[in-house]
């Protein structure tokens, strides 16, 4: 299996993703993460003085549509990205 993401963000630059996956070192559990991050490096700090975090002013909203979809071959990627509209 394969996962396939999505995070539009209405004309902006998209977000960077971060996959996190766990092969049950966990409680011997097995699971899947996507996470949008708001800015590169994942140090705030860092991404502050490279001027590549983001900000958000009072009042202001932000927003992030998360679409996945599990796909087997032989369908393509490209297909099961299309059953998510």
């Amino acid at each position: 299996m394969k996962l396939t993401g999505s995070f539009p963000t209405a004309g902006q630059t998209p977000l960077p993703v971060a996959l996190w996956l766990n092969y049950g070192g966990w409680r011997g559990l097995y699971h899947v993460i996507v996470e949008p991050w708001t800015s590169i490096p994942a140090n705030l700090a860092q991404a502050h003085e490279q001027k590549t975090s983001r900000s958000v002013n009072p009042g202001e909203e932000f927003a992030v549509e998360v679409k996945a979809t599990v796909y087997r071959k032989p369908e393509s990627w490209k297909r099961a990205l299309e059953r998510l509209g």
